[in-house]
């Protein structure tokens, strides 16, 4: 038999906490708290204001209703009463206002109508207000204010005991907190202080009464055994002379106020002290509650009204029985004084309790004014810190005597700057190149923008835009190093700078692409800056020991001649530059002067590596080469980037610079971007059948990619297909992804993510990423782009870019891989700025599958020798 979990449904919830606050209630009232002296307090009310906060107002007056009328079965009907008057309406003040201030409601209840009321019904009735309506008022004020704060504490703190709760009623202020902890501290310490010093200064008085008792019980038995047997006959038959001498003993140990002595036989009473006609009014041992020993209380019936109740003490008194022989001696000591100094006592107390409630109440506002004011004061000047920071205002934080509060100040004052200085860095990386300080593409196509805005307003401002390409730079790249690269870029992006000047806007890219914008542009100004560009360009470069020859190509448009939006014309400057580059290069055209020809030959060489890429992926020639990344502390294999080559038959390797960029345009990236997917995927759960060890798994995916609507399921199903779990998928996304980041976009990395695949962003500081950027994507990490690595230990610029990189992915949780890493310096310096995993030709250059199977083999077998060798 199956057994499922099934869920309570809510009305059934709803019905049976409904039900258990009630009984609560009546429990509470059919049990009260007694004190001393009939006096007691009840806590059912505690219960019912709870239904009201919870309940509608129609629930809330039947379940009152059907308490109370239980409840006057009970002694204390006059309560149930005047309970019934505060509870309805102050459950009437929380309908009305829609506010859990239950005991603000209740105080005003009783200020306005119940106090008035117990005091106008005893003035009606010709009765003083003496010592016992005081003390019965004071009780029941403070027992309902006790029970009102309790319940709202109650509600305030346990969300589900809400009618609707939601975020705002959920949330505590400071000035209710205040309240809570000190007016509950106070009324509990108050209550605990009455219950026991009433029930202990009532069983002193009792002590002190049976003491009384004894010693004058001991007195007549004394005086009664020492009568003759003839005497105590003469007493039996009333013998006046004798009664007489007795009752003068007696009235030497009975006081007269209030005390009584009366003596018995079997035929009934033979004499009592004081002397009155006929049998004593006390004494009737019917109306008698037995205590013990021989000890009763004797208690007049229940009076009208409150404190008619207390009034019935006023004649109490305890009765005590002594067995003389063949006499009955009940002596009778009245609880008047004990009683009234005990009340009057505690009448004193309750009016303490209330003023110190009172200075409380002042005390809380004060605190309110001080502190909590100084709070939001605090919050005012701290809110939206990054907006200001960015916006480069400076942040007015108050000063403040608590230093709590000024020790907060003082810290977000030093997590700002610090705040502020990421968010510049943040900034130079978002809008600078980190190599060459030059404007990256993000600062070059916004600038582009404003000045297209300008243009659209003004047709006669023109904007040229000069693609600069250097020739021959792959060459020098790959034979002396990416730092001898690295370095020729810096030079000539400071040449540009410094020849063109304030004549036009000098950008790097990426790669070995610069770009220029100048406007207004005239046609002969354009002459002279493409000339100074290709001279500075062409000066010899000097790189440590290497004297370096370049020249570069530059391809210009000029709008609004070549086209009026900014796509069309970065497009035909890039032609352009394609054409000076295929006439040899160390010239500038522009795109106005470039002939048919020129451009012929440009698209028929992209045409025929079209026809032939378009062969090679329908044949399956392509290819995955797998590059791993190491943990730098345990030397492990952690993951590997799968990366695309095609090995042409006549070509040989074609790079996937070349390649990648056409089956863009040819529209085969998404079905070659999913061959990747799924070869990657199907590889690294071979190698984890074949023992290999698991490792995941990076593919990078390009922006075509995301714009299918296809694109998770794509993905699952690829996962499904080759049995991969998702947590062994890593995800690379470009910086050009992340710019045009949609809200489908983060919707489907959000779902990716929480099923286990790991989002990265690529080669991080290119030119498009910012902080606002990645905290609206839910990646998990990013790779830290070559150019800042190569020659990390003589840049130290770059070296306090990583350090902030890495602090600002600590705190954020983001993981790190730098690339590009080639020697042992690079990665002991990236070691210690906290950057763990590492991917470079110094821990291994991209491999076939095969070799890369046998390369982990090889670091697993050295591993494990490591170890039997420690």
């Amino acid at each position: 038999m199956r057994i499922t979990n099934t869920k309570i449904p809510s009305a059934f919830r709803s019905a049976l906490l409904y039900f258990v606050l009630g009984a609560a209630a009546f429990v509470c009232y059919l049990f009260p708290f007694h004190f001393f002296y009939q006096l007691s307090i009840m806590f059912g009310s505690i219960f019912l204001f709870i239904t009201a906060q919870r309940f509608s107002l129609l629930l809330t007056v039947l379940q009152i209703a059907g308490v109370h009328i239980a409840a006057m079965s009970m002694p204390e009907t006059q309560i149930h009463v005047f309970h019934t008057a505060e509870l309805i309406a102050v459950v009437l003040l929380a309908q009305l206002f829609k506010k859990n201030r239950l005991m603000l409601y209740d105080g005003l209840y009783w200020l306005i109508v119940g106090v008035p009321i117990l005091i106008g019904a005893h003035l009606f009735r010709g009765m003083p207000v003496y010592t016992e309506l005081q003390l019965f008022t004071f009780a029941m004020v403070i027992n309902g204010l006790f029970n009102a704060m309790v319940a709202e504490i109650i509600v305030k703190y346990v969300p589900a005991l809400q009618k609707k709760p939601t975020n705002q009623s959920m949330m505590l202020t400071m000035p209710q907190i205040i309240l809570h902890v000190n007016f509950f501290g106070l009324v509990s310490m108050a209550l605990m202080i009455l219950v026991t010093g009433g029930q202990a200064m009532e069983q002193q008085a009792k002590k002190d009464i049976v003491s009384s008792l004894r010693d004058t019980n001991l007195s007549m038995k004394q005086i009664i055994q020492s009568y003759s047997s003839q005497q105590l006959r003469d007493l039996h038959l009333r013998n006046v002379i004798l009664m007489e001498e007795t009752k003068g003993s007696l009235l030497k140990q009975a006081d007269p106020k209030g005390h009584g002595v009366v003596m018995l036989d079997k035929r009934g009473l033979i004499l009592s002290v004081p002397d009155i006609p006929g049998s004593p009014p006390w004494l009737r041992p019917e109306q008698w509650e037995f205590d013990k020993n021989n000890l009763y209380l004797s208690l007049p019936s229940r009076g009208v009204l409150l404190a008619d109740n207390g009034s019935r003490w006023k004649e109490a008194a305890y009765i005590h029985m002594v067995e003389v022989d063949s006499f009955v001696l009940y002596f009778r000591w009245p609880l008047n004084k004990y009683y009234m100094d005990l009340y009057v006592s505690y009448s004193l107390q309750f009016q303490n309790v209330l003023y110190i409630a009172g200075f409380m109440l002042l005390l809380v506002f004060f605190l309110h004014k001080v502190l909590v004011r100084s709070i939001r004061n605090l919050i005012d000047a701290t809110t939206d810190i990054p907006t200001k920071l960015i916006n480069g205002e400076r942040l007015q934080l108050p000063s403040n005597r608590l230093y709590e509060i000024q020790l907060i100040t003082d810290n977000i004052r030093s997590i700002s700057g610090k705040l502020g200085d990421m968010l510049s860095q943040s900034r130079v990386l978002a809008y600078y190149d980190t190599l060459t300080g030059l404007p990256n593409r993000r600062n070059f196509n916004e600038h582009l923008q404003n000045l297209f805005s300008t243009t659209a307003a003004d047709s006669e401002v023109s904007v040229a835009v000069m693609f600069i390409d250097l020739d021959r730079f792959k060459q020098i790249n790959d034979t002396l190093g990416h730092g001898v690269g690295d370095s020729l870029l810096k030079q000539v992006g400071q040449r540009l700078e410094r020849y063109i000047g304030q004549n036009g806007m000098v950008a790097r890219l990426g790669g070995d692409e610069f770009v220029i914008v100048v406007s207004p542009a005239e046609e002969s100004e354009i002459h002279v800056i493409a000339r100074k560009a290709l001279e500075a360009i062409s000066e010899p470069v000097r790189v440590d020991e290497h004297e370096l020859l370049i020249v570069g190509s530059i391809g210009i448009s000029i709008a609004p001649t070549d086209g009026n939006d900014m796509d069309t014309i970065i497009k035909k400057a890039d032609s352009a530059m394609y054409a000076a580059k295929g006439a040899g290069g160390d010239t500038y055209h522009f795109f106005s002067s470039v002939d048919a020809r020129s451009h012929a030959e440009f698209f028929s060489e992209r045409m025929f590596i079209e026809f032939e890429l378009r062969k090679a992926f329908e044949a399956r020639e392509l290819e995955l080469y797998y590059q791993p990344v190491i943990d730098a502390k345990s030397q492990t294999v952690v993951s590997a980037e799968a990366l695309l080559r095609w090995r042409h038959k006549e070509w040989g390797m074609v790079s996937p610079a070349k390649f990648i960029p056409v089956a863009e345009s040819m529209g085969i990236m998404g079905a070659l971007g999913e061959w990747v997917l799924e070869e990657a995927c199907r590889q690294n759960k071979a190698w984890m059948d074949d023992g290999v060890g698991e490792l995941r798994i990076a593919v990078n995916l390009s922006p075509t990619q995301f714009n299918k609507g296809t694109f998770v399921q794509m993905i699952h199903e690829v996962l499904q297909k080759t049995g991969l779990p998702p947590r062994m998928l890593d995800l690379e996304i470009t910086e050009e992804v992340l710019a045009k980041q949609t809200e489908t976009m983060k919707a489907d990395l959000n779902l990716l993510k929480k099923q286990g695949v790991r989002i990265w962003i690529d080669d991080f500081g290119t030119g498009y990423s910012s902080l606002s950027m990645l905290n609206k994507l839910p990646v998990n990490g990013f790779k830290i782009d070559q150019s800042f690595v190569r020659n990390l230990q003589n840049q130290p610029g770059n070296v306090s870019i990583i350090r902030a990189i890495v602090q600002l992915a600590h705190i954020q949780g983001w993981g790190l891989i730098a690339e590009g890493v080639e020697t042992s310096e690079e990665s002991l310096i990236l070691s210690s700025l906290g950057c763990a995993e590492h991917q470079g030709y110094f821990y291994g250059k991209p491999m076939p599958p095969e070799q890369f199977a046998q390369y982990i083999r090889e670091r697993m077998a050295s591993e494990k020798e490591g170890d039997l060798d420690e």
